[in-house]
C-alpha cells in the first residue's frame, strides 16, 4: 500500500528527512488514539450503526491536533499523504478510519479502502465495517448506496439465508461498486450451497423439505425478472451457474398435504419409492407445467405412446385410452398417501410393480389391498405376484392359494385387476398338462400320471366358481361336463385290463378308451358319440362282471361296434346273462374271420331261437350281414363253399322263423327275403349238381348266379340249365357241359346262351365237343384272337355234319365270337398278336438263360461229366466268351462283337457328345470308341486295348494290348491302331483299376466305360479320385499325380498345341513378361528360379502354327532341338494350371469387340470351380458380370489360384479405398487404366503390345461402393470366365454391349448344353 501511495505521490521520500531513524510525533498520535478508544470500536457488527461508545470527536480531534503541528500539511496532497501514512501504520485501521476519513479527500480516501479489497473474501466483515466508517465519516468518498448493500452483505455474512440476499440482489451493484467482488463471491456460495441441498434432498426424496426451503423465493426471483444491475450480478444468471434448473423448480406447484403425507416414508422407502415421489416434484422436463406428473402426461398425450416412463417407473395405458393416464397417475399418488400406514405385504407389493411397472390393473390392485387391509390375503397376493417361473409346481401351487384367497368375500375387488394374470397361468398350465396327455392319447398307450394331474387340477379350478366365467368358453364345456373320479378310475381300470389281454381288438379299443378320456379332460376334442357309448357301456360291463370271458367278448363287440352301436351296446348288455355255454361258444368265434363269425353266431341263434335272452344279438348277426350286402355269398363260396351257404340260409331260417313272413316282401334285410329261401328249398333238388359246378375253375361267378337267381329275370334258364346238368349227370359229356356253364355271368344275362349251347352240345360227337373244348382254353388262356382263329378254322371243315356246326356257332356266340368277324386282323388286333408271341418269346428266352445257368453250374462242378452228357444228347459245348456273351442281356448284343475265340470288342458311340466336349476329351471327328478285350479259358480278361474308330474297319491290323495285373499302371501308348488322347490315358487306367479289383462281367465293363465317358472331367485323370465335374479332365493336388501328368505322352502334356495353339501362345507370353520383370513369384511352382533361361528359352521357339502341324515325333524333336528346355517349358505352362481354356470363337465369342483376342475358360481348377459353385448354390443360383483390369504378367497366377484379395500385401498395386478385397467394375471403362499395357512379347508370338482385361462372373449380387465400382470381400465368389486380351490401340466396350452375350455363355456352361 505504501508503495501504491508513493507512486501516486502521496507519500514523500521519508529516508531523506530521517524518520525511520528516530521516534517520531506520530507515534505519539498512534498512542493517544489508541488510549481515547479504550478498546471500542467504531462499527456494531449486528447493522453497521455507528457505536455511541466510540469517540468519534476525540480521536477526531487527536489527528486534528496532530495536523495542526505539521508544516508540511498546508496543502491537501500533503495533508492526505500524511493521513495515509497513518492509517496504514494504524493497527486497527477501522480505528484510524475514524480519526483520520473526515480531512482526507474522497479520492484518497477511495484509494484507501480499495486497498483492502484484495483481502480475502472470508475477512468481509471486517471490509463492510471500513466501508461503513468511511461512510459515516466522509459520506462524499462512500454514499448512502454503498452503505446500504454494506449492510445487506453484513446481514447475509452473519445468518446467510436466500431471503436475506434478496434485498441485496435487488439493488444496483455495479462492478465499480466497492463491495462488488464480495458480493459476487457470497452470492455464487449461497446459491451453490443452496444447490447441493436442494439435490441432496432430491435425491433422498425429501420433497417436502424441498419445497420448504424452496418456498417461494425461486417463484419471485423468476416473476421479478430482476435485472436492474450488472449481469455479473444477475440472479438468473448466477442461478443458472449453481442450479440450471431453477426456473423449473420455479413454476413448481405441489400439492403439499400430499409432499407432508410422504414424510412418513422411511429413508429406504423414499429409496425405493424415489420414481414415484418424484412424480410430484418439479416439471424437469419442460419446466411449464405444476409437477413432473403433470408433465409426464402431457409429453404422452402428445406423442400418443403406450405409457409413461420414468427413470425405473412406468405406467401402461390400456389400448383405446388418452385420458385416463392423467387419473391413472393420480390414483397411484393417492396411493402413495395412504400406503405408508399399510402392513410390509402392501409395501412389497408396490415395491414389485416399481420394479415392472404399472398398468390398470395394478392400480386397481393396490388400491383394492389397501381397502380390504387384510394380511393374508395381501400375503397370497403378493406371493403370487412376485413368483418369476409361473410353470413350475411352486409357482402352480402359489397360484392356487391365490386363487382361492381372491375367492372370499372381502377379496371380491381383487378378483377382477388379479384374472388377467391368474387366467393365462391357470389355462397355460391347464394346457401344458393337456399337452403332456395328448402324446399317450394319439399313440394309443396309457398316461395315467399325466390324466391323474390333469384331473386334479382341473377339480380344484372347478371349487373356484367366481374364475370358472372368465375363463375361455372352451374351458367352460369341457369343466361342465367334468367327470366324476369315480368314472376316471374306473376308465383307467378298463385300460389297464385291456392292456394285459395283448389281443388286436383289445389294442384297438385301448385307443377309444384314450380318446374317450380326452373328450373328458381335453378341450375342443371331442370324441364320436358312437365311441362314447361303446366306452360307457365297457364301463357298465366291467362294473358289473369280472368274468374274462364276458370282457374279451365285450371287446370284440366293442370293436365290430362299427356295423350298429346300439346293437353291440345291447349285446355288451346282454353279456351278464347266465347262459355261459352261449358265452363260450360266442368267445370261440372271436379272432375269425366275419364270414366265420356270422356263420358261428347264426349256427349258436339257431339252436336257441326260443330264447328271448339273446334277442340283441340276432339284431347285432343282421347288421353284420347287412354290411356285407351282396358280398356276403360271395366270401362264403370262397371260403366254405356251396353246402356251407345251405346250411348258413337253414340256420337263418331257423333263428328268425318268427321275423320270415312269407307272405310279404318286406323284410329287415336281404337275408330275411321270403323269396330267397323259398328258392334255396327249390336248389336243394340240385344241391349235388352245384357241388359238382363249384369243383371247376372259372365257377365262382355261375354259382352266385344260380345261388342269388331267386329275383332274376332269368331263372327259367337258370332252373333249364340245372335239369339239363342233372339229366346228363352221370354221362361222360358232363365235364365239357359244366366247362361251358362256367361261362355264366353273375347277373345270368347270358343265361339263354348257356342253355343254348348246352342243348347243341347233346347231339354232337366227343371229337368235336373237345374242338370246342379247345377254343374256350384258347380264349380263356390267350386271347379272343388266339380262340377267334381256331374257332373259323373250324368252321371252315365242310365235312362237319350240322349240329357240330351249329355247337360251334353256339360256342362262338358264348365267346362273343361272331361270324361276320371272319375278316383279316385289323392292325390293332396283330400288334396285340405279336405282343402276346413276343411274350412268350420272353419266357422261352428266360427258360432258356435258366437252363444255360444250370449248365455252367453243372460244368464248374463237374466238367467232363457234363461234356459228355451234353454229347450224348447231340448238344454243342461253347467256349468260356461264348458263355459270356450269352450271358449278356439280348439289347446288349448290338454293342458287342466277337473278333475271335477269345477277343470281344465293346462299341461306344461319340455322336452325342457336342464338338466343343470332343475337343476336350481329345477324341478329334471319331464317331465312337472300341475296347478290345482277350479272355483267357477260364473267361477272365488278360489285356485289353482301345482305340477310336473313324468309319473305317477298326478289327483289322494287330493290337498290342495293355496286360491285366501286376502292379505296371498304363502311361504311354501300347497299341499300333492308338492315337492317344487325354480320354483314352484316362479310360486306360480306370479299366485297370477295375480289372486289378476283380472281373465281375463284360456287361459291368460296358457299363463302367460308359459311365466314365460321361463323367470324364469329374475325376483326376491319374488316380481316379472323383471331385467337382469339370468340361476337361484333369489331376488333382496330389503331387505324384501332377508329376506324372507332365510325364505323360507328348500328344497328351501339349494337346492345347495340337487344338488350340493361341492358348499356348498366350500362356509363352505371361511367362516371358514375368521373367523380363523379374517378378517369378507370379509363377507359382516354376521349376527354374533363373530368368535369363526362361527368356533364351523362349525365344527359341518357333511359332506356335508351326508346331500344330507337327507330327508327335516331329514336335518332340523340334522342341529339344530349339532348346533343351523348350518340352519341359510348355509342358509345365500347359499343365500345371489345371484348367481349360479355349479360344473364344463361334458362340463363345462375344460381339462389339473389335481387334481383341477371346479366350474362354470353360474349367477353373477343381478347388476354384468348386468354391465359386458353393457360392453360387448358397445365393439361390443368382449371378451377374463385373470385370477387372490386371496386367499380363498376373495373368498366369490368376488361372492357378483365382483373383486373391492383395490388399495389405506385397503384391497389392493400387489402393484400397474402400478397404480389403478384390475391386471389380460392372463398366470395362472404369477397370480399363488398371488393365496396364504390355510391351513386352517374345519372339513369335502374335501378340504384340497388349492389355488384359477379365470378364467375370460373381456369384450372387453386390451392392456399389460407388459408382459402379463393386469391393468383392470374399474372393471365391468370383470366377474368371473370359480372358481379353486387347491390342495397343483398342479402346473400352461398353457393359451394354457384352454383358448379355456373356451371361448367354456362361448359363449354357453350366446347363451343358455346349
Amino acid at each position: 500500500m505504501l508503495s501504491a501511495a508513493k507512486s501516486m505521490g502521496l507519500l514523500p521520500d521519508m529516508k531523506k528527512r530521517g524518520l525511520f531513524s528516530r521516534k517520531t510525533s506520530s507515534n505519539v498520535w498512534h498512542k493517544k488514539v489508541e488510549m481515547a478508544t479504550n478498546c471500542h470500536k467504531p462499527i456494531l457488527n449486528v447493522d453497521l450503526a455507528k457505536n455511541p461508545e466510540f469517540p468519534w470527536t476525540t480521536v477526531q480531534e487527536i489527528t486534528e491536533t496532530y495536523l495542526s503541528r505539521k508544516k508540511e500539511t498546508s496543502s491537501s496532497e500533503k495533508r492526505d499523504a500524511k493521513l495515509l501514512k497513518l492509517m496504514l501504520k494504524h493497527g486497527n485501521r477501522e480505528v484510524a478510519l475514524a480519526a483520520c476519513a473526515h480531512l482526507v479527500s474522497p479520492e484518497t480516501l477511495l484509494t484507501f479502502i480499495k486497498g483492502n479489497i484484495h483481502m480475502s473474501p472470508y475477512q468481509a466483515p471486517a471490509y463492510v465495517r471500513l466501508i461503513a466508517v468511511a461512510s459515516y465519516t466522509n459520506p462524499l468518498a462512500v454514499d448512502q448506496m454503498e452503505l446500504s448493500r454494506a449492510r445487506s452483505l453484513n446481514k447475509v455474512l452473519s445468518a446467510p439465508s436466500l431471503w436475506d440476499i434478496l434485498p441485496l440482489l435487488e439493488t444496483e451493484v455495479v462492478a465499480s461498486s466497492l463491495l462488488h467482488p464480495q458480493i459476487v463471491f457470497y452470492v455464487q456460495r449461497i446459491f451453490s450451497t443452496f444447490a447441493l441441498e436442494l439435490e441432496t434432498l432430491v435425491s433422498k426424496g425429501q420433497w417436502y423439505d424441498v419445497h420448504n426451503i424452496n418456498s417461494n423465493w425461486l417463484r419471485i426471483v423468476y416473476q421479478n425478472q430482476i435485472n436492474n444491475y450488472a449481469s455479473t450480478l444477475r440472479a438468473d444468471v448466477l442461478l443458472n451457474i449453481a442450479l440450471p434448473s431453477w426456473k423449473k423448480y420455479s413454476e413448481w406447484k405441489p400439492n403439499v398435504q400430499r409432499l407432508h403425507n410422504w414424510t412418513k416414508f422411511s429413508a429406504d422407502q423414499r429409496a425405493l419409492f424415489k420414481d414415484v415421489l418424484a412424480l410430484e416434484g418439479p416439471d424437469i422436463l419442460e419446466g411449464v407445467q405444476p409437477t413432473l406428473r403433470a408433465a409426464l402426461v402431457a409429453r404422452q398425450q402428445r406423442s400418443n405412446q403406450p405409457g409413461l416412463r420414468h427413470g425405473g417407473l412406468y405406467l401402461e395405458l390400456s389400448s383405446g385410452a388418452q385420458t385416463g393416464l392423467e387419473k391413472l397417475s393420480e390414483r397411484l399418488c393417492k396411493f402413495m398417501d395412504d400406503v405408508s400406514t399399510q402392513s410390509k405385504y402392501s409395501m412389497a407389493l408396490l415395491g414389485h410393480y416399481l420394479k415392472n411397472g404399472f398398468d390398470l390393473n395394478a392400480i386397481t390392485l393396490l388400491e383394492g389391498v389397501l381397502k380390504i387391509g387384510d394380511n393374508w390375503i395381501t400375503a397370497r397376493v403378493v406371493e403370487f405376484i412376485k413368483s418369476t417361473n409361473r410353470e413350475s409346481n411352486q409357482d402352480i401351487e402359489r397360484t392356487i392359494r391365490v386363487v382361492l384367497a381372491l375367492g372370499h368375500p372381502k377379496a371380491r375387488d381383487l378378483q377382477q385387476p388379479m384374472s388377467p394374470q391368474i387366467i393365462p397361468i391357470v389355462s397355460g398350465h391347464m394346457e401344458r398338462l393337456e399337452r403332456e396327455l395328448m402324446p399317450g392319447i394319439m399313440a394309443q398307450y396309457a398316461v395315467e400320471e399325466a390324466e391323474r394331474n390333469l384331473y386334479a387340477f382341473g377339480c380344484r379350478v372347478r371349487l373356484v366358481a367366481w374364475m370358472i366365467p372368465l375363463l375361455d368358453e372352451s374351458w367352460q364345456v369341457l369343466f361342465r361336463n367334468w367327470p366324476l373320479a369315480e368314472t376316471l378310475e374306473r376308465t383307467q381300470t378298463l385300460r389297464k385290463d385291456l392292456a394285459r389281454m395283448q389281443t388286436d381288438d383289445a389294442t384297438r379299443i385301448v385307443g377309444l378308451v384314450n380318446r374317450y378320456c380326452r373328450s373328458k379332460l381335453i378341450r375342443r376334442l371331442p370324441t364320436h358319440p358312437k365311441h362314447t357309448l361303446i366306452i360307457e357301456a365297457l364301463l357298465d360291463l366291467w362294473r358289473s362282471t369280472q368274468d374274462t370271458e364276458r370282457r374279451s367278448l365285450a371287446v370284440f363287440l366293442a370293436y365290430t361296434s362299427r356295423f350298429a352301436v346300439d346293437a353291440c351296446c345291447a349285446c355288451i348288455k346282454s353279456l351278464e346273462m347266465p347262459d355261459n355255454n352261449f358265452i363260450t361258444q360266442t368267445d370261440r368265434l372271436l379272432g375269425q374271420h366275419d364270414i366265420t363269425i356270422c356263420l358261428g353266431l347264426a349256427s349258436l341263434l339257431a339252436e336257441r331261437s326260443n330264447s328271448s335272452s339273446i334277442s340283441a344279438w340276432k339284431d347285432f348277426l343282421l347288421h353284420i350281414i347287412d354290411d356285407f350286402k351282396g358280398d356276403l355269398l360271395t366270401y362264403t363260396l370262397e371260403k366254405s363253399g356251396v353246402s356251407t351257404w345251405f346250411q348258413f340260409l337253414d340256420d337263418i331260417d331257423q333263428a328268425f322263423r318268427d321275423t320270415i313272413r312269407l307272405d310279404t316282401e318286406d323284410s329287415l334285410t336281404t337275408i330275411l327275403d321270403p323269396a330267397l329261401h323259398l328258392w334255396n328249398i327249390e336248389l336243394l333238388s340240385y344241391r349235388s349238381i352245384l357241388i359238382c359246378i363249384e369243383g371247376f375253375d372259372h365257377s365262382k361267378s355261375a354259382l352266385y348266379c344260380f345261388l342269388t337267381g331267386f329275383n332274376n329275370p332269368q331263372r327259367g334258364d337258370l332252373v333249364a340249365i340245372l335239369e339239363l346238368l342233372r339229366i346228363n349227370s352221370d354221362a361222360g359229356i358232363l365235364p365239357s357241359l359244366v366247362t361251358v356253364v362256367t361261362f355264366l355271368t353273375t347277373n345270368g344275362h347270358n343265361a339263354q346262351v348257356v342253355s343254348e349251347a348246352l342243348s347243341a352240345m347233346f347231339f354232337t360227337r366227343q371229337v368235336c365237343l373237345r374242338e370246342a373244348i379247345e377254343v374256350i382254353d384258347l380264349y380263356r388262356n390267350y386271347s379272343k384272337i388266339f380262340a377267334r382263329l381256331r374257332l373259323f378254322n373250324l368252321l371252315l371243315d365242310t365235312e362237319r355234319v350240322s349240329t357240330e356246326t351249329h355247337m360251334l356257332e353256339q360256342i362262338g356266340k358264348l365267346l362273343s365270337i361272331q361270324q361276320e368277324d371272319d375278316t383279316e386282323l385289323t392292325e390293332e388286333e396283330l400288334t396285340a398278336v405279336i405282343a402276346d408271341i413276343t411274350d412268350q418269346f420272353d419266357a422261352i428266352l428266360v427258360e432258356a438263360e435258366r437252363l444255360d445257368s444250370l449248365r455252367i453250374s453243372c460244368q464248374n462242378l463237374d466238367s467232363s461229366s457234363t461234356s459228355e452228357m451234353l454229347k450224348t444228347l447231340g448238344i454243342k459245348i461253347p467256349s468260356a466268351l461264348e458263355d459270356s456273351l450269352g450271358s449278356l442281356r439280348y439289347h446288349s448284343w448290338n454293342v458287342m462283337d466277337q473278333i475271335s475265340e477269345h477277343e470281344v470288342d465293346l462299341y461306344f458311340p461319340l455322336t452325342e457328345l457336342t464338338p466343343f466336349q470332343r475337343t476336350a476329351m481329345g477324341m478329334g471327328e471319331s464317331k465312337s470308341l472300341i475296347l478290345r478285350i482277350t479272355l483267357n479259358s477260364m473267361n477272365l480278361p488278360t489285356k485289353y486295348c482301345i482305340h477310336s474308330e473313324n468309319g473305317s474297319d477298326s478289327s483289322l491290323g494287330s493290337h498290342s494290348q495293355w496286360r491285366v495285373g501286376g502292379y505296371m499302371i498304363p502311361e504311354a501308348p501300347y497299341c499300333e491302331q492308338v492315337k492317344l488322347t487325354r480320354a483314352t490315358y484316362q479310360l486306360y487306367r480306370d479299366i485297370w483299376r477295375y480289372l486289378s479289383d476283380g472281373f465281375t462281367s463284360i456287361e459291368r465293363i460296358y457299363a463302367l466305360v460308359s459311365t466314365k465317358l460321361g463323367s470324364m472331367g469329374s475325376s483326376c485323370m491319374v488316380c481316379g479320385a472323383s471331385g467337382v465335374k469339370l468340361f476337361r479332365s484333369t489331376v488333382c493336388t496330389n503331387t505324384t499325380c501332377i508329376q506324372t501328368a507332365l510325364r505323360m505322352d507328348i500328344d497328351i502334356r501339349l494337346v492345347d498345341l495340337r487344338n488350340d495353339p493361341a492358348v499356348v501362345d498366350l500362356l509363352v507370353l505371361v511367362e516371358y513378361t514375368v521373367a523380363k520383370l523379374g517378378t517369378l513369384k507370379l509363377l507359382p511352382g516354376l521349376p527354374t528360379k533363373f530368368p535369363a533361361n526362361i527368356i533364351s528359352t523362349i525365344d527359341s521357339l518357333p511359332p506356335m502354327a508351326y508346331l500344330q502341324r507337327l507330327s508327335s515325333f516331329g514336335l518332340a524333336t523340334t522342341l529339344s532341338s530349339h532348346h533343351r528346355n523348350a518340352d519341359a517349358a510348355l509342358t509345365w505352362l500347359c499343365n500345371t494350371y489345371r484348367g481349360y481354356i479355349v479360344s473364344a470363337t463361334g458362340k463363345f465369342r462375344i460381339p462389339n469387340i473389335p481387334h481383341a483376342h477371346q479366350f474362354l475358360l470353360a474349367s477353373a481348377t477343381p478347388e476354384l470351380e468348386s468354391a465359386w459353385m458353393a457360392n453360387y448354390i448358397e445365393e439361390d443360383k443368382t449371378s451377374r458380370v463385373l470385370f477387372h483390369g490386371t496386367s499380363i504378367d498376373r495373368l498366369y497366377a490368376i488361372l492357378c489360384q483365382g483373383l486373391r484379395v492383395c490388399s495389405g500385401t506385397e503384391l497389392q498395386r493400387n489402393g484400397a479405398a474402400y478397404g480389403k478385397g478384390v475391386y471389380m467394375a460392372e463398366e470395362p471403362s472404369t477397370s480399363w487404366p488398371y488393365a496396364r499395357l504390355s510391351t513386352h512379347s517374345w519372339k513369335n508370338s502374335i501378340f504384340k503390345s497388349v492389355r488384359v482385361l477379365l470378364g467375370c462372373e460373381l456369384a450372387g449380387e453386390s451392392v456399389p461402393k460407388a459408382g459402379n465400382i463393386h469391393m468383392i470381400e470374399d474372393a471365391s465368389r468370383l470366377m474368371v470366365r473370359y480372358i481379353f486380351v486387347m491390342p495397343e490401340e483398342t479402346r473400352a466396350p461398353l457393359a451394354s454391349h457384352l454383358t448379355t452375350a456373356m451371361m448367354s455363355v456362361f448359363n449354357s456352361l453350366r446347363s451343358g448344353a455346349v
